[in-house]
C-alpha cells in the first residue's frame, strides 16, 4: 500500500457490526472488533459504534477480551433519537446517564469520547438546542456529531446546520446509505454536505453505504453505492482546490479505479492532486471516518485492486 492511501485511510472506519445490513449479536460484533485490533490491519480501524442502552452489556468483555488503560476500548457511543426538537435533549439526559454509568465501571479498560446522535429535521437549526447538546458535551468531555436527514434537505439549511454545528464545535454526520435503494443520497447531496462543512470548518463524518472502495451498482439493494475512496479523496480535493459542488460530484461519481492514483506524496484524480501533508491535514479536523457494518468487506475489496 502507498503512503498516500495509507494516510488517506487511517483510522477511517467505525466498527458498527451490530446495525443493518450484518446486524450481529453484541457478542460477536465485539469479538470481532478485539479481534481486529489484534490483525495487521488495524490502522484502518477507529471507534466500535455502540448504542448508549447497551453500553452496560459491555464490561463482561473487557478484561474476558484483553482490554486495559494501555489497550482500551475506545466506544462511538449512539445515542437515543428523538421524535420532536426537544426530544433531543431530554435524550440525551439519559444517553449521558449510561455513559457516566459504564465509564465508572470500565476505568481505563475502555474510553468514551464520541457520542452520535439523530436530530429531528431542522431543529439543529434552534441555537437554543445546540448550545445546550454542546453545553452538555463539553462538561462529559465527548465530542458529537448530529445527524441532520438529507431527505428533503436544502443546501441552505445544510449550510445552516453545518455553520451551527461548527460554531458550537459539534460536527456533522452524514446518512450514506442503508437497506434500500432510497437511503442512499445523490452525488449531490454528499457533495453539497462536504461543501458545507468545508467552507464552515465543521468536523464531518459518514454513517452506512460506504462497504466498497468505488462507486458501483449493487443488486442487493438496486442502485449504486457511494465509494468510500470517492468520498475521502474528493474531500480532500475539494478543501484543497476549492471545488464547487458539481466538481466534487465528478469524483464521486467516478467508477474508473484508475482515475485515482496514490504513491508516497499524495493523491491525483485526473489533473488534481493533493499532497500527502494536505490528506493528513484535511482527515485529521474535516473528514472524520465512516460506519461501516463490515470489516472485512472495505479491506478484502482494496486487495481486490491490489491497493492493499
Amino acid at each position: 500500500m502507498t503512503a498516500a492511501l495509507r494516510t488517506l485511510l487511517t483510522g477511517v472506519l467505525d466498527y458498527a457490526g451490530l446495525f443493518p445490513p450484518a446486524s450481529i449479536t453484541l457478542d460477536d460484533a465485539i469479538r470481532n472488533y478485539a479481534g481486529y485490533l489484534k490483525s495487521p490491519d488495524r490502522w484502518m480501524l477507529s471507534r466500535f459504534i455502540c448504542p448508549t442502552a447497551r453500553l452496560a452489556e459491555l464490561p463482561p468483555y473487557l478484561d474476558q477480551l484483553g482490554f486495559s488503560g494501555l489497550n482500551p476500548l475506545t466506544i462511538a457511543a449512539l445515542g437515543k433519537p428523538g421524535e420532536a426538537p426537544f426530544d433531543l435533549v431530554a435524550n440525551l439526559e439519559s444517553d449521558l446517564a449510561a455513559i457516566r454509568a459504564f465509564r465508572e465501571i470500565a476505568g481505563e479498560r475502555a474510553v468514551v469520547d464520541v457520542i452520535e446522535t439523530r436530530a429531528f429535521g431542522g431543529s439543529a437549526e434552534n441555537r437554543e438546542i445546540a448550545a445546550h447538546i454542546a453545553g452538555s458535551l463539553n462538561a462529559a468531555g465527548l465530542h458529537g456529531f448530529l445527524e441532520v436527514p438529507w431527505i428533503g434537505s436544502t443546501a441552505e439549511l445544510v449550510s445552516a446546520n453545518a455553520r451551527l454545528f461548527a460554531e458550537h464545535a459539534l460536527g456533522f454526520k452524514l446518512r450514506t446509505g442503508g437497506t434500500s435503494a432510497e437511503a442512499f443520497p445523490a452525488a449531490g447531496v454528499v457533495a453539497r454536505t462536504i461543501v458545507a462543512c468545508r467552507d464552515a470548518a465543521c468536523p464531518l463524518k459518514f454513517t452506512a453505504g460506504l462497504h466498497h472502495p468505488l462507486r458501483a451498482f449493487n443488486t442487493a439493494v438496486n442502485t449504486t453505492m457511494h465509494g468510500f475512496i470517492n468520498v475521502f479523496a474528493s474531500g480532500v480535493l475539494a478543501h484543497t482546490h476549492g471545488m464547487d459542488e458539481h466538481a466534487i460530484a465528478e469524483v464521486l461519481n467516478t467508477e474508473n479505479g484508475a482515475d485515482f492514483t496514490f504513491d508516497e506524496y499524495g493523491l491525483r484524480w485526473k489533473t488534481l492532486n493533493a499532497t500527502r501533508q494536505r490528506i493528513e491535514q484535511t482527515r485529521a479536523k474535516g473528514l472524520m471516518s465512516f460506519g461501516s457494518c463490515s470489516f472485512d468487506e472495505p479491506r478484502d475489496d482494496l486487495r481486490a485492486l491490489g491497493w492493499m
